[in-house]
Parts: structure tokens; sequence; C-alpha cells
């Protein structure tokens, strides 16, 4: 063979090579890059004269929507041929002509409260000896976890006394109801669920009992006719907007066990006077404190990670002192607080933070 020819044969194996290796680099970086499969869609919905559903396997169905006009409905045990097993939240939004509904024997699951904003329902309708659920007085309850879920709109009687053994309140199952002015909550009720009073504009009286652990997300928005002078010390959390619009909320103290305290709790409250923060609050939510009376606290607890947007915003702070444990400071979390000497020990995350936004801060060690 000819050198030229040697030189040609060379050529065409280095560009082999060449050719070779991008392929394998193209696959790696596709291998890397490219997200893993997605999972396949879920069934789509059916539907079957007023009533959708969604199949959850080959035997069972949750109901997603009624859109009937019934005054008394009945949902069916068997829709398609499969077993009515779950109510899904908001199967029956506002369905305002309906006054009872009859729930299918065999039923497990119901997500949420799938009857809030049905402003005519007075009652719900349990078959007698239903192993998971139970309707004493037209209310309804989940057996299996203690859980209140629906308490009727329309349901008659001003005062309500929920029974012994309810664990929690769940999500929307009070929602503005139409004559109630008074409830109960047993001694043992560890949770209230986010939106469970939400509007109740009528409701004038309500204990939030000892033992109590947290209060969900706008779980009292709007109930502007209560009076609260003092939450439980078992409440570790509060949810965002959980108060909102109470203005017969006044406090002087925070519960001792909160841990976490959501944004804009107390929002629109009546007066919040405060002269000490409780010694295991670890998160302080957008906009948590503004507006309340801080003006006898001097330092945040040890124990505080986070402070969010305008957390203490208006809240005629004078002085006070950061610990090194707080590691997050969202911009404005001490807006409108004139005068404010901020104190923080050297080279924490709360010095840099008042070095970035220009705040004036002086440095010590906390003390022992």
């Amino acid at each position: 063979m000819s050198e030229r020819g040697k030189k040609d044969d060379a050529h065409v194996l280095t560009g082999l090579i060449i050719f070779c290796a991008a392929v394998v680099i193209v696959v790696t970086l596709a291998a890397i890059v490219m997200p893993p499969p997605l999972p396949p869609e879920p069934e789509e919905t059916r539907t079957e004269g007023d009533w959708t559903w969604r199949p959850l396997d080959e035997e069972t169905a949750a109901l997603v929507r009624w859109t009937g006009k019934d005054r008394d409905a009945v949902i069916p045990d068997e829709l398609g041929g499969l077993r009515v097993t779950g109510i899904e939240d908001g199967a029956f939004s506002s369905r305002v002509s309906m006054r009872s509904v009859t729930l299918p024997a065999g039923l497990e699951t119901v997500d949420g409260n799938p009857f809030d904003g049905c402003t005519s329902l007075r009652a719900v309708i349990v078959p007698e000896g239903h192993p998971r659920f139970a309707a004493p007085d037209g209310v309804l309850f989940d057996l299996a976890d203690g859980r209140l879920v629906c308490y009727p709109q329309a349901r008659p009687g001003a005062a309500y006394a929920v029974p012994a053994g309810t664990v929690s309140i769940g999500r929307s199952a009070f929602g503005r109801c139409d004559y109630l002015t008074a409830v109960s909550l047993p001694d043992g009720l560890t949770a209230i669920g986010a939106w469970a009073f939400h509007d109740f504009a009528d409701l004038r009286e309500i204990r939030l009992p000892e033992g109590l652990t947290s209060v969900g997300t706008a779980a009292f928005v709007g109930c502007a006719g209560i009076t609260v002078t003092r939450l439980p010390d078992s409440l570790r959390t509060i949810g965002a907007e959980a108060f909102y619009g109470c203005s017969g909320l006044t406090l002087s103290a925070l519960p001792a066990d909160l841990t976490a305290l959501g944004a804009s709790a107390f929002h629109g409250t009546g007066p919040i006077r405060l002269t000490a923060l409780p010694a295991g609050l670890r998160t302080i939510g957008d906009r948590a404190l503004a507006h309340c009376d801080l003006s006898a606290v001097t330092a945040l607890p040890d124990s505080v990670t986070a402070i969010g947007a305008s957390a203490f915003a208006r809240s005629g702070l004078k002085r006070l002192f950061i610990p090194a444990g707080v590691t997050e400071i969202a911009e404005g979390a001490f807006a409108e607080c004139p005068g404010l000497a901020l104190t923080t020990p050297p080279g924490s995350p709360a010095e840099e933070f008042c070095v970035r936004f220009r705040i004036p801060v002086t440095t010590e060690e906390a003390e022992e």
C-alpha cells in the first residue's frame, strides 16, 4: 500500500474514533439532562346523567361532581358498574337547592367537606350500621379518625356542642353556617382544619380547649363576631390567616408551646399587646405580628430560625436582640419601626442582613 493510502486510512480511522466519541458524549449528556418519563395520566373522569366520577381501580370509583338540582340527593352505591367508595372535595360545592344528601353504603373516604357552599343543606344521611361514617342529628363524622366532616349549613339551631371523642374539625366543616351563634368544642380536640369556620359571621361564642395543638390556614377567617382573649398554651402551630379579620380577638400572650406562626395570622384582629414571645417559637411568617404592640418585647427566643417579610412591621419595637440561630430574615421584616435598635452576635446572619439593608445594628454576645 502506498504512503498516501496509509495516510487516507489513518484519516478515516481517526474520523470514526471522533464520531464514536461524539455519540458516546451525546448519549451520556442526554441521560443526564433529560428528565425521567412522566407517570401515566390518571384515567379521565366519566359522566352519567348528573354524576361525574373517576375510576380508582377496576372495582371502585370516587365521586367528582354532582350537577343535579334535586332537593334530596341520594348518591348511588355504584356508578358505571363501579362501587362508589370516595367523595372528592367540592363534589357538591354550591348545590344551593339540596336540602339532604344520602351517602352510599360502601363509602370509605371523604375528602375535605364536599358539601361546602350548600346553603340549603339541613342533614347528611348515612346508612344505618355504616362501619366508617355516622351522622348523628344530620352532622357527618368520620369514625376512623374522629373527624367532624360537615356541619350542614342550614341545620336549625343556634348552639351546637361537638360530641366528646371528636379529635379534629375537618377542612371547611362549619363554613358560613346560617343559624349557629355558639359552638362548644370538647376537651380532647387536637386540630382545627383549614377554613373550618370560614366566613362564619354570626358566630359569637367559641372556646378553644386546652390540648388543641393546631389551628389551620384561615380557620376562623371572617369570624368578626367571636370574642377570644386567650389561646390554649398547647397550641403549637397557627396557620396563615388563621384569625384574619377576627376583630374580637385580643391577646396579651401567645401560647407557651407555639413553634410556628403563619403569615398574617392576626391581620385585622383586636389589640394584641405582648411582652415576650414563646420560648420554643421557630418560624414567624410574613406579616405575622405586623401592627401588634411589641414595644415591650426586647429579645427573640433562641429557638427562632426564620422571620418573614414585614413580620414585625409597625409593631412598635424599640430594641431587639436577634440570636445567632436566626438564619433567614426576609426583606422588610422590621419595616416602619422607627428608631429600632437591633443587636445580634458578631458574624451572625442577622448582622449580615442588617449590613445588606443598611439597618443600624450593634453586636454583642448573648447573655448566658
